[in-house]
């Protein structure tokens, strides 16, 4: 599945882990969350969603007051996909605000922590079927599929947009100044 950049991202949504009263949208957090608050997602009384993927809880907060009386734990469906969940000891009140702080995300490869807006746009891209760069896009089709002609098209698509670019800079860089 690979979308257009104007695309939606296919974000899951609390439907997709049972029949829950609102519908919203899965949160991803990235970097070090340790120093600030983020809400999470009531699911029921005692459980409340992190994020959509492993992350590791340091604390957990109820109203501004913070609680040592929670488990984290990952959860996973059939098709493989982890979430992290906070289970209270005991219910949260109805008007409850429940928050918590942590570390983000981390890349599966290296087992660093996502920070980098570089590495969080990598990321969502891959959401989206999105991982493919200029070079390696070249490189298979000039290779892979035998396309010479289009390999190399594609290698040369922004080469005149760098030329007007470096003519641009070079008269601004030359221009007498007016001191």
């Amino acid at each position: 599945m690979s979308l257009l950049l104007s695309e939606a991202l296919p974000l899951r949504t609390t439907r997709m882990l049972g029949d829950f009263a609102a519908s919203e949208v899965l949160p991803l957090r990235f970097g070090d969350l340790r120093g600030t608050r983020f809400p999470l997602v009531k699911l029921t009384d005692v459980r409340w969603l992190v994020a959509d993927h492993d992350m590791e809880v340091t604390a957990v907060f109820i109203d501004d007051e913070e609680t040592k009386s929670y488990a984290v734990v990952s959860e996973s469906d059939a098709a493989g996909h982890t979430w992290t969940v906070v289970r209270l000891a005991a219910p949260a009140p109805p008007d409850a605000r429940v928050s918590g702080s942590g570390l983000g995300l981390k890349n599966p490869d290296t087992g660093a922590l996502i920070e980098n807006p570089a590495d969080i746009a990598e990321y969502l891209l891959r959401l989206a079927g999105r991982t493919e760069i200029f070079p390696h896009l070249s490189y298979t089709l000039a290779l892979g599929a035998f396309r010479l002609g289009m390999g190399a098209a594609v290698s040369l698509v922004l080469f005149p947009l760098l030329v007007l670019l470096i003519i641009f800079l070079t008269r601004r860089m030359l221009r007498p100044s007016d001191e």
